[in-house]
């Protein structure tokens, strides 16, 4: 069973294009950060004692601190205050590249000015994450700030300068797999002038490719999974129109076209969705989606 998500309401095509071409400028990120900050204050008592191990008293005394609307500099790069640094925590890239519209565009995402995503094909012959769908990343050093970890991570990948990216802020962390350990995604910007340069690293990355703004909102659904005592529902995207930048040359590419992302990956996207995106545009809800048996 899958759920999918509410189609934008309240927009039409015109200015939903509009509403997307402007995301990447100063307007866009001042919105982001204003919206990142809300999400990461929003954290419930209940989740504050699990990820912090703080008494009950002391979460509900972290609620009550005045916060600020807006990122102090390099505040969104630091690990929780709600929480320790432990081995095996991470940190990705959710950098944005925008592009304008082509004069003969090859699909629909390429006939408007939109952002669209850097992610990665990872190596098959992994030991771990093989052959997944993901953001350039991986493990936090002891000495690192979060987002030195997930650029120092991109350029060691797939070449990614890191003077080229202007970080905006990093999003709450959640929890990978082991349900142990926390990943964190630092969101940032980077011009078209740096395309070129982006190149896979064998040994951990097979290709690299744009997923556009556009097939993420239309395309989102949810899906529930069981993992031993936990059952729950993360968000699960489609894109038919990504552009494919560079591949190693026994890459694998999907013979349907499509790429799937899902998982931690798509619970990242997730995250930077309803930072980036008023709510009536993606909503943040499973509360606003219909459910859909395939």
């Amino acid at each position: 069973m899958f759920v999918s998500a509410a189609r934008p309401r309240f927009y039409s095509t015109s200015s939903l294009a509009s509403l997307i071409s402007k995301i990447v400028t100063p307007e866009g990120q001042t919105a982001f950060n204003n919206r990142a900050k809300l999400d990461s204050h929003t954290i419930s008592n209940d989740a504050k004692v699990r990820y912090g191990g703080l008494t009950a008293t002391n979460a509900q005394n972290l609620t009550s601190i005045p916060r600020s609307d807006k990122f102090a500099v390099g505040e969104g790069a630091r690990p929780s205050a709600t929480r320790a640094f432990k081995k095996g925590d991470a940190a990705v890239l959710v950098s944005m590249v925008h592009l304008d519209a082509v004069e003969s565009p090859e699909n629909e995402a390429e006939s408007i000015a939109q952002p669209w995503f850097l992610m990665t094909h990872r190596s098959y012959h992994l030991r771990s994450h093989r052959g997944e769908i993901c953001y350039p990343g991986g493990r936090i050093e002891p000495d690192e700030l979060i987002d030195q970890a997930a650029l120092r991570e991109s350029f060691e990948e797939i070449n990614l300068p890191t003077a080229g990216v202007s970080v905006w802020g990093t999003l709450p962390s959640i929890l990978s797999r082991n349900m142990k350990n926390h990943i964190s995604a630092t969101v940032g910007v980077f011009k078209s002038d740096v395309l070129p340069l982006l190149t896979p690293r064998d040994s951990e990355v097979q290709s690299v490719f744009l997923v556009p703004l556009t097939d993420l909102i239309a395309s989102r659904q949810y899906t529930t999974m069981k993992r031993s005592t936990f059952k729950y529902t993360f968000p699960l995207f489609f894109s038919p129109n990504y552009k494919l930048l560079a591949a190693t040359p026994n890459a694998y590419i999907n013979p349907d076209e499509t790429v799937r992302i899902w998982g931690i990956s798509a619970a990242v996207t997730h995250q930077a969705l309803r930072c980036l995106l008023p709510d009536d545009v993606y909503p943040g809800s499973v509360r606003d989606a219909t459910v859909l048996q395939l």
